[in-house]
């Protein structure tokens, strides 16, 4: 029976099995076909007919075929690195002018940003470093509102939370700000 769900036409590759009497084949949707064909299976001198037509088949040679045309592929050399990027240039003018104006302006407006960016890079933030912690174990709004706002790092402990959260939440605190 073939099976209906693969990429390839199973069905003509059973039916041309069936006709070199190598297999059975059947309708998949003809319940007593199916009935009838695998009771043939019983058979002995229809399984021993299929089996030796099946021994006259010529030796799988697809793996080595395939094998070979890797090799050969391996064997040719590589593209230079001029026409490397030749191929690389005509993909970004592709790239450039096939997006439409609002594609190429964007791509314009990017090479512009990167240029600048070259020639004027972004300043480096010298990092402040505290020298202690501000640790605070509080559940008002308005307080810890406050403390966001201010721009101090904090560590906000829960209120009631066992000390080995509270010491473990201490070194990680410890570990980011005091450096």
């Amino acid at each position: 029976m073939p099976n209906i769900r693969g990429t390839d036409n199973q069905a003509a590759r059973a039916k041309w099995a069936a006709d070199n009497k190598m297999a059975l084949t059947v309708d998949q949707s003809d319940l007593d076909a199916i009935t009838q064909n695998t009771a043939k299976l019983a058979i002995k001198s229809v399984r021993d007919e299929l089996a030796s037509n099946c021994a006259k088949l010529p030796e799988v040679t697809g793996a080595r075929d395939v094998a070979r045309i890797f090799k050969e592929l391996l064997s040719t050399p590589a593209k230079s690195r001029r026409e490397i990027n030749g191929v690389f240039f005509r993909l970004k003018l592709k790239n450039f002018f096939g997006r439409g104006l609002r594609g190429m302006v964007y791509s314009f407006l990017k090479l512009l940003a990167y240029g600048y960016r070259s020639l004027k890079p972004y300043k480096k933030q010298s990092k402040s470093f505290l020298n202690e912690i501000n640790i605070v174990e509080i559940d008002q709004r308005d307080e810890l509102h406050k403390l966001i706002k201010n721009q101090n790092p904090f560590e906000h402990l829960i209120v009631g939370a066992s000390t080995t959260y509270k010491n473990r939440r201490i070194e990680i605190a410890k570990k980011a700000y005091l450096k």
